[in-house]
């Protein structure tokens, strides 16, 4: 682990970044959106290729963790936007309770 932050999660952030990253801070998120709500703690990283980086852990139906990471782009201004955009795309929604952190 880099700290408190999984190694699995690093990796997801760098390979969505598409270079090595550092770990700048946590964020608690509770985003609602038409499909449910999704809670969790958000991991923002920084990079040279990529401002921002957010990545995070979810829980699918078997318990086999799932490590999200999402490059921010000029749409999103924090981590629950990040969060949206996630939901908003064609992922299943995890219920409250079965995210990891």
């Amino acid at each position: 682990m880099h700290g408190e932050v999984h190694e699995e999660l690093f990796a997801a952030a760098e390979k969505a970044a598409g270079s090595r990253v550092a770990f700048a801070c946590r964020h608690p998120v509770a985003e609602t959106s038409s499909r449910g709500v999704w809670e969790g703690i958000v991991s923002e990283f920084v990079s040279y290729k990529a401002e921002r980086v957010y990545a995070w852990v979810v829980k699918d139906d078997d318990d086999d963790y799932e490590y999200i990471a999402v490059v921010k782009d000029p749409s999103m201004k924090n981590p629950s936007d990040a969060v949206r955009a996630w939901l908003n795309r064609s992922h299943p929604l995890m219920p409250p309770g079965s995210l990891a952190d």
